[in-house]
């Protein structure tokens, strides 16, 4: 599940959008709605309550079922290899750090 910081100036859906690009290397990717607003109490791993907005996005074409891409753009400096892959929604609470807290949304009528 692609995640990360909203950058100055970027609005939640745009940083959604450029973090899900630079973490899965698919292009073609775009929002379908969003799906709300949830905190998470990061205590006592770290000193903050994370402020986080969920989006289902989608993908234009037929990505790869498996694939392999390299954030080269990590906001330390770093690079961040990882081994992508798609996991079934029934499976989904699988996820760890509440990743998919609001996950059920997909299934709402907008």
């Amino acid at each position: 599940v692609p995640a990360g910081t909203v950058e100055a100036g970027e609005t939640p859906a745009e940083a959604a959008l450029r973090e899900a690009s630079e973490e899965t290397g698919l292009a073609g990717l775009r929002i379908v709605r969003y799906l709300g607003e949830d905190e998470l109490d990061a205590r006592p791993v770290a000193d903050v309550v994370l402020r986080r907005h969920f989006f289902q996005l989608t993908v234009d074409g037929d990505p790869p079922a498996e694939w392999r891409h390299v954030e080269a753009n990590a906001g330390d400096g770093g690079t961040y290899p990882f081994r992508l892959f798609w996991l079934p929604l029934a499976k989904a609470p699988l996820v760890a750090g509440g990743m998919t807290a609001l996950i059920g949304r997909i299934f709402d009528s907008e």
